[in-house]
């Protein structure tokens, strides 16, 4: 009897993980470049550039692998972009050569283009 109890306990608890992870509104992945990014600023040549009442950026990664850029609300950027293991970025019109480094701490994104020496720096938008 013990061990009907025990499987039937083991077999309600893979149903409830089942269901928990197919739960559609679940909250975002805090690590997951997906989502609405709010620019906060960049650093590179001149110096640091931040966004002013005459310019706002957003920038978008959907889950279909479109990087959408918004310049005060209207579409100037679109590409398709690839994430690499290494927290690294790259776009499908260069063959995905020569990939962005990527970083999130909490809910800041940091992206850095060695190349040119630039680092954009953006929020989640929640």
């Amino acid at each position: 009897m013990k061990k009907i109890i025990n499987r039937i306990l083991f077999l309600c608890g893979i149903i409830a993980l089942v269901i928990v992870s197919c739960d559609k509104d679940q909250e975002y992945d805090p690590y997951s470049i997906i989502g609405k990014w709010d620019w906060i600023g960049t650093i590179g040549d001149p110096g640091p550039t931040y966004p002013s009442e005459d310019f706002k950026r957003m920038d978008e990664f959907t889950k279909d692998s479109l990087h959408r850029i918004y310049e005060n609300s209207e579409l100037t950027f679109e590409r398709r972009f690839r994430t690499f293991d290494n927290c690294k970025i790259g776009y499908e019109d260069s063959n995905y050569k020569n990939p962005y480094d990527y970083e999130i701490i909490k809910d800041t994104l940091i992206i850095s283009i060695p190349e040119i020496a630039f680092t954009f720096y953006y929020k989640r938008i929640k």
